[in-house]
């Protein structure tokens, strides 16, 4: 039992500590804040210096006061930095700021004994604050609501949209003691697709609520936080039928015909499937998540929920709202609605997202430029959605029907490869204070070499599978971890290429796929849902999925960030693939800064989907300052 009190107070301890870092990584990247790096020279302490999290001040070196110090924040290496005044020196908010830089066990802030005190001490004293610094308490209690609240409280954030992002704040916390407390095993090279989506104990790496299940709609039943009733919905969720009249449903490809085998087999709980069929005549039976059928009921006029009988239970993938049906369905994926808010946003389908991907899926994916061979994208079979004019209303209602080889119906994986989703690669092993992550400990990289092999490969193969869509084509995939399937030879581990899926968040170039696929985008689907008049747009999304949310986590948690060899190799292969006159290269290679979306903003801002861009940093040109790998050229 001793044990058992230590294992959860040492949980809530990380759990407050995963949501807090990251935090105050969206608070300096979004540039809300001042972060100011004092190095350490004593190397028996285990840290590279110290951050000060502070008010937006000018000069830091001469201005700064006590009350301008939101938290201090210990980091393990030495990040980049863009000015420096003798042992001062100010953070340019590209690095450093991830939250596996920060060391955990001073809780993003302070610990209040030992070393690391004493060193924040000296820290206060060498900027002339040590008396202001006696009147102060080091806590390490100090959590991202606190945090949150103060900053809302200065910055004037409106009152209901500071008291949203505070509730969300407090749910990441909750849940992500939760997943510490309640641990996958870690998957291996003989793990299932299913078991390598649901090993998401951290969730995302740059949102301030990587793990937030906060209720959409005050008709949602409140989840609880206890393993018997929260794990069947996150991973076993129950999938029922809705009966809606036709007329009021939009029905792109052949969705019914598609959606036959699910529907038949929910049919099938309560006996004769085709005289229950006969008395749903005129409607549609629409696959439907359990959470959200207080939404159809409530929303959705002469909409009826199937009894409770009529169900059957499928696998959650790692956005929740998509899951696989090996048995019933046969090589597909079903999305569905949830009207949950994570990271921000609801989990429901907008229409346009509907209706475009299944005409994106028959007309352009055929003549796009890409290499089969390394990549599959997963086309989008069928889709319908609701007709209601009002867009709140209708995107809770739809459903997508999408091709997923990596889930046949006899459960086997294509060719028995291994399909691994990028954002379980990069979790941490089922545990909260490890560094090892889920790829080194399937693959064994307990090595700075192997790690380096692997990931030269992995950059290597990612860049040749996306680049030429986004230069020829105009086009480019959301590429972020989530979206993106890594194929491996099981037998001998070796990446082959990838799946990518969700064909909503693509941003594509009118002009250019006209061009390159003699195709009118515009005409193609409704609302220009899809497209862009700008290259810079499509190169903007580019960056932001594929290198921001992509490659960085990757790079950064097998450790090959601050000895450059990240990055380098990334700069090696984009080049190999980019002639250096395409405005691509020019893009990429000669743009100090490039604009990046800013979670934090977007949000406070109410920008919706398409959210705010922010110049920050550009990482393709990331050189760490401990860096010893020399650069290649053509």
């Amino acid at each position: 039992m001793v044990t058992e009190y230590i294992s959860k107070a040492k949980n809530a301890y990380y759990g407050k500590f995963a949501t807090t870092s990251r935090l105050i990584m969206c608070l300096i990247l979004e540039g809300y804040v001042t972060a100011y790096f004092i190095d350490e020279p004593d190397r028996t302490v285990d840290i590279a210096g110290v951050c000060l999290v502070l008010r937006r001040v000018s000069d830091p070196a001469t201005s700064i006061v006590i009350d301008d110090i939101h938290a201090i924040v210990p980091l393990r290496a030495t990040p980049e930095l863009s000015a420096s005044a003798g042992e001062t020196i100010i953070l340019n908010g590209k690095d450093g700021t991830d939250d596996s830089a920060m060391v955990a066990d001073s809780s993003a802030f302070i610990k209040n004994s030992g070393g690391t005190r004493t060193h924040i001490l000296n820290v206060l004293h060498k900027l002339g604050l040590e008396k202001e610094g006696s009147k102060i308490a080091l806590s390490n209690g100090y959590t991202a609501v606190q945090l949150w609240h103060r900053f809302a409280y200065e910055n004037d954030i409106h009152k209901s949209t500071a008291e949203e992002i505070e509730s969300e704040l407090a749910s990441s916390i909750e849940l992500q003691t939760y997943s510490y407390n309640f641990p996958k095993p870690c998957p291996t090279l003989q793990s299932s697709s299913v078991e390598w989506e649901q090993a998401n104990l951290e969730a995302k790496i740059h949102h301030a609520v990587h793990k937030s299940l906060a209720i959409g709609d005050p008709a949602m039943r409140r989840l609880m936080l206890d393993r018997d009733s929260l794990e069947p919905l996150l991973d076993r969720p129950t999938i029922r039928l809705a009966a809606i009249p036709k007329d009021d449903m939009q029905v792109c490809g052949n969705f019914e015909e598609i959606a036959a085998p699910l529907v038949n087999a929910i049919l099938a709980k309560t006996g004769d499937t085709c005289g229950q069929r006969t008395k749903y005549t005129g409607h549609l039976l629409l696959p439907i998540h359990e959470l959200q059928i207080p939404m159809i009921e409530q929303k959705i006029k002469g909409a009826e929920v199937l009894p409770e009988a009529n169900h059957v239970t499928a696998s959650a993938l790692t956005s929740m709202r998509t899951v696989a049906l090996p048995g019933i369905l046969e090589s597909t994926t079903v999305k569905l609605c949830l009207g949950i808010r994570t990271t921000f946003k609801l989990n429901t389908i907008m229409p346009q997202e509907v209706a475009f991907g299944p005409a994106f899926s028959k007309i352009v994916i055929p003549r796009l430029s890409y290499d089969r061979d390394i990549l599959m994208i997963q086309a989008e079979l069928a889709s319908t959605y609701h007709l209601d004019p009002n867009v709140d209303i209708a995107k809770h209602c739809a459903c997508i029907i999408r091709r997923s080889i990596e889930f046949p119906g006899n459960g086997q994986s294509v060719g028995d490869d291994l399909f691994a989703v990028g954002s379980s690669l990069v979790e941490k092993a089922q545990r909260p204070d490890t560094d090892e992550i889920l790829v080194t400990y399937a693959w064994n990289l307990d090595t700075e070499a192997k790690r380096a092999k692997f990931l030269d490969r992995y950059i290597r193969l990612l860049l040749k599978a996306f680049i030429p869509p986004c230069r020829d084509n105009g086009l480019t995939f959301e590429a972020h971890l989530q979206n993106v399937v890594a194929r491996f030879d099981r037998s001998t581990g070796k990446l082959k290429g990838f799946l990518v899926r969700d064909l909503g968040g693509i941003d594509a170039h009118y002009e250019t796929i006209k061009k390159s696929c003699g195709i009118d985008l515009k005409a193609l689907t409704i609302t220009g849902f899809g497209g862009v008049d700008s290259m810079e747009n499509v190169y903007r999304k580019f960056y932001y999925t594929l290198f921001y949310l992509h490659l960085q986590p990757l790079i950064h948690r097998l450790g090959m960030h601050h000895n450059g060899y990240g990055w380098q190799r990334v700069r090696v292969y984009f080049r190999q693939l980019v002639p250096i006159n395409h405005p691509m290269y020019q893009y990429f290679m000669e743009q100090e800064k490039i604009p990046t979306k800013c979670c934090l903003r977007s949000k406070i801002g109410n920008a919706g989907p398409k959210g705010i861009y922010r110049p920050m940093l550009n990482l393709v040109l990331s050189r760490p300052r401990d860096h010893h790998y020399l650069e290649e050229t053509h």
